[in-house]
């Protein structure tokens, strides 16, 4: 990010700053990847293809060409998390009388 910056940006002071901010942070990533070892960074190159295209510039384009979906979600639970009318037995109420009955018979 702060590369493509860096090609965009005309003022020489913010240049020099972010040019030695992008020196910092791959002298970062050369000591981090050297930490983590020659085998690890081999499965991360080989599960992690390098790419020429951006990950959020294809969600971008996804989202833009994709279509609206065919229902609402939230009226969709609206309808299904909506309270039940009082004559209804829901799984609380049975609960509930099955321990008032647990507590009349001392038995059980």
């Amino acid at each position: 990010m702060k590369q493509d910056l860096l090609k965009r940006t005309k003022d020489a002071e913010l240049r020099s700053e972010l040019a030695t901010e992008i020196t910092a942070v791959k002298r970062e990533l050369k000591r981090c990847r050297r930490e983590v070892g020659v085998y690890v960074m081999s499965y991360v190159r080989s599960i992690v293809p390098h790419t020429a295209w951006s990950m959020w510039a294809r969600l971008e384009h996804a989202m833009a060409t994709s279509s609206a979906p065919a229902y609402n979600l939230w009226t969709m639970l609206d309808a299904r998390l909506s309270v039940a009318p009082p004559s209804a037995t829901s799984l609380w109420s049975k609960v509930e009388a099955a321990l008032a009955a647990q507590n009349r018979d001392p038995e059980r």
